[in-house]
């Protein structure tokens, strides 16, 4: 499992959105067995149910996006996207 950082987003971010996911009975929290101090995030059957929807629309909302780009152009815009992402989240922004 990756840590906050590795998403590069704030840890009270990440406990704020599994708040709200368990609120809507998405996922549990379980202790870690090995680790007193981490909590584990578990999707419940609700939650399994919705993960594949959710993947389709996002595909489908990235196919709509994108539906006038070449295949090279798609590339382009994955790697520039990539480029920038980097360099707001290299701490000089």
């Amino acid at each position: 499992m990756r840590s906050p950082a590795a998403f590069r987003v704030a840890t009270p971010t990440i406990v704020n959105t599994a708040t709200r996911m368990e609120q809507a009975g998405l996922v549990t929290r379980r202790p870690d067995p090995e680790d007193a101090r981490l909590v584990r995030l578990h999707l419940t059957p609700r939650g399994q149910a919705v993960a594949e929807p959710v993947r389709a629309a996002r595909a489908a909302l990235e196919r709509h996006a994108t539906a006038t780009l070449t295949p090279a152009e798609r590339e382009h815009l994955r790697t520039a996207l990539t480029k920038i992402i980097a360099q707001l989240h290299d701490g000089s922004a």
